[in-house]
């Protein structure tokens, strides 16, 4: 299938080629697990700036987990499994290679609804909030070191938060309109949201911030400042909980991979569009429609 190439930054109407000198471009990003046809995977794709090919399968079944990483080196954490039932809560801790998953130190905690959280990086990444299955939203604040796990001060957080930055320098959309901001040490409210959107997901960090689609916020996004949030771009078609793959803490670059469309019964998607001088470009599509796949990547 032949690549759809983006349109030129300083000529709308004419198609030519992301490399164009000074604008952004993602040269790196994969999907991990997810949803297809109504049925969990373990089956993950990696894109390397123009094409997307199959990468090493999860030993478990997952979806709405946390990702951080790229597609050589990524770990994906939490998320819905296939068991045990009724509530299929997940504490697992995969890293990617690049060809295989390892399981490293359990989280702590046992969650799902985080698949637009990514903080930090494989060696150094916290996870926040999320929802268990039976007793509800879960207030936490987990980071991994490389090797084990310990527990930071907690906020109260709903179950759709979107997460971005590093691990001592983040920002959280707590599920609607109100933000937090993580110092290293302590939570400070931040600055509030123009649109409020659930399940949206975005990239960035407390300095520049986008947040994409989400219940509520359909095709549309949200851009941060550092101070104030105000309209952004508009990507295709209407998107929940939105995976997006980009480099923490850089907000000018990233991809929008699938999903599910809430204008259309939450059908999953193919469809891969990513963020570059402003605009949002089709690229080219997934091998498989898939939503609440964790998604993680680097930009330049």
């Amino acid at each position: 299938k032949e690549l759809s190439k983006p349109m030129d930054f300083f000529n709308v109407g004419f198609v030519g080629n992301i490399g164009n000198i000074g604008l952004p471009q993602m040269t790196d990003a994969i999907v991990i697990g997810g949803n297809i046809g109504g049925t969990r995977q373990v089956t993950t794709e990696e894109y390397n700036g123009t094409s997307w090919a199959t990468g090493g399968s999860l030993d478990e079944a997952r979806e709405t987990g946390a990702s951080v990483g790229d597609s050589s080196n990524c770990r994906y954490v939490n998320g819905y499994t296939i068991n045990p039932t009724p509530y299929p809560n997940s504490d697992d801790n995969d890293e990617y290679n690049g060809t295989s998953w390892a399981t490293d130190a359990n989280c702590p905690t046992s969650t799902n609804n985080v698949v637009q959280s990514h903080i930090g990086g494989v060696s150094s990444m916290r996870v926040v909030g999320g929802h268990r299955n039976g007793t509800g939203n879960t207030n936490r604040n987990n980071k991994f070191n490389g090797t084990s796990w310990s527990s930071d001060t907690v906020q109260n957080f709903t179950d759709n938060i979107q997460a971005n930055g590093t691990l001592n320098d983040c920002l959280i959309i707590n599920g609607g309109t109100g933000t937090y901001e993580w110092n290293g040490s302590s939570w400070g409210a931040g600055a509030t949201v123009d649109v409020n959107r659930k399940f949206a997901g975005g990239s960035g960090g407390t300095s520049s911030c986008i947040s994409c689609g989400g219940t509520g916020g359909g095709n549309t996004t949200s851009v941060f400042n550092g101070s104030s949030w105000s309209s952004g771009a508009s990507f295709t078609y209407a998107n929940h909980n939105t995976p997006t793959a980009g480099t923490p803490d850089n907000s000018e670059s990233m991809m929008i991979c699938g999903g599910m469309d809430p204008t259309a019964s939450y059908a999953r998607s193919s469809t891969c569009e990513e963020l570059s001088g402003g605009v949002f470009i089709s690229v080219t599509s997934l091998g498989s429609a898939r939503g609440n796949s964790g998604c993680a990547g680097t930009s330049i």
